[in-house]
């Protein structure tokens, strides 16, 4: 007769919820509203079972009684994992290749040198379509370099970007079939991000809540960082805008999600439409 383990309890107190909560909030400044306590108790039913625990209510009373840094972590990190997909939304990269590139071609002639930065990459989806966007685009044009970052607070999704490999369902979403062959090989379960693409990018952890300047250095051209504020306080809204105001040159272009307007949190910033997509710029460029 087989044996089988039986998955941890995924009930989880009003108490420790607000702990867990007050704990992602601390260290990613992400606030998890009432409608993430499933997400919450799906996800940590996985760290519980990793670590032994019978229930999640055991698991967050094991933190509550004595600190463990490394359990925090991967507590935070479960739960800061976002929905990511290969040219979400199309337009922002249609507008890069289109519009943003050719305009950098003309204004950077003197120094021939562009930096981008796709800030929560998650899985890495967006950097490597960035990459794609910038081979499309740019490689032929002798004597330039182009410098493509990619930052994450989860070290296991930046360790799925640096690999590089993912499933047919996250390559079919998004990825054109010539843009598979060119870019990507395929093994026995994955497709695998070529190395002249891979080698563009360059993945490093970094919070952007938590002494961004020290882990990024700017200034950038372009900065992605779309679908991320969403998940934030106003202030900390404020204060991350500050930080990418500052780290973007003043006249350069930050694509946020459709959802989100820099401009309501930062007056430095002013909205701008380019052909079907929008960026903010700093007013004085705008």
């Amino acid at each position: 007769m087989k044996s089988s383990v039986a998955l941890p309890k995924a009930d989880i107190s009003p108490a420790n919820l607000h702990f867990v909560r007050e704990l992602v909030h601390r260290e990613s400044g992400i606030v998890l509203g009432p409608d993430k306590a499933y997400l919450i108790q799906t996800r940590l039913r996985q760290v519980a079972g990793q670590e032994g625990a019978f229930s999640i209510d055991e698991l967050c009373n094991r933190l509550r009684f004595k600190r463990d840094l490394g359990l925090e972590f991967r507590i935070v990190e479960a739960l800061t994992i976002n929905e990511t997909s290969f040219f979400r939304d199309t337009q922002p990269f249609e507008t890069l290749k289109r519009i943003i590139f050719p305009e950098l071609l003309r204004r950077r002639a003197p120094e021939r040198r562009i930096s981008i930065w796709s800030a929560a990459c998650s899985t890495g989806q967006e950097a490597y379509s960035i990459g794609m966007t910038i081979m499309e685009s740019l490689f032929g044009i002798s004597g330039w370099s182009v410098n493509l970052l990619a930052t994450d607070i989860s070290r296991r999704a930046l360790n799925q970007a640096r690999d590089g490999r993912y499933s047919q369902l996250e390559v079919s979403r998004g990825i054109s079939k010539e843009s598979l062959r060119r870019y990507f090989t395929k093994d026995d379960r994955h497709w695998v991000v070529r190395p002249s693409l891979k080698e563009l990018v360059e993945f490093r952890e970094a919070n952007l809540t938590q002494n961004l300047a020290a882990r990024v250095r700017g200034p950038f051209d372009v900065i992605f960082c779309r679908n991320v504020l969403i998940y934030f306080d106003s202030t900390t809204k404020t204060r991350i805008l500050g930080s990418l105001r500052q780290l973007l040159k003043p006249d350069g272009y930050l694509f946020l999600g459709a959802a989100e307007d820099a401009s309501m949190y930062d007056p430095a910033f002013q909205r701008t439409e380019l052909g079907r997509a929008s960026a903010y710029r700093i007013k004085s460029a705008a």
